[in-house]
């Protein structure tokens, strides 16, 4: 962070590989069905009791990136039931993206299609996609808008 520029002409800015990953995540948000996207160098900062508030989304390359980063999201932004059953739901979520990141699509989208919430409609439509595409998996997704 700084100001950048001349005498004349300048910014106050920040640069770097995180922020430039802070803003993909940002503009993924237009295509995950959820506000707030996280990575996993954030939650590795939280506390236990904060990141118990997350759910690991995705895991997924980002523009300008070749490594794969893990996502997250705010376990209220899955849409899962809030009633009793959501310890049941969110695992669940997890062995549907289990299956998913192993590239067993078929299966992924059966479980995803047991879930409640856009998220889980989200990953069974994109299980769809990837089985009709019948191309190499390397598990992970790979995004390639910015």
């Amino acid at each position: 962070a700084g100001a950048i520029g001349s005498e004349r002409r300048f910014s106050y800015s920040i640069l770097g590989d995180e922020v430039n990953l802070a803003a993909r995540l940002e503009s993924l948000t237009r295509h995950y069905p959820v506000d707030v996207i996280f990575s996993e160098a954030f939650a590795d900062r939280l506390t236990e009791e904060l990141r118990a508030l997350l759910l690991e989304i995705d895991y997924a390359t980002v523009k300008g990136r070749l490594t794969p980063v893990r996502l997250y999201t705010l376990l209220d932004e899955a849409g899962f039931d809030p009633d009793n059953r959501r310890a049941e739901q969110v695992a669940a979520f997890h062995a549907a993206r289990v299956k998913y990141l192993e590239g067993q699509f078929e299966e992924a989208a059966r479980m995803f299609q047991l879930l409640p919430g856009r998220l889980a409609v989200f990953f069974r439509v994109r299980c769809d996609g990837l089985l009709a595409q019948q191309e190499s998996w390397p598990g992970y997704f790979v995004w390639g808008v910015k």
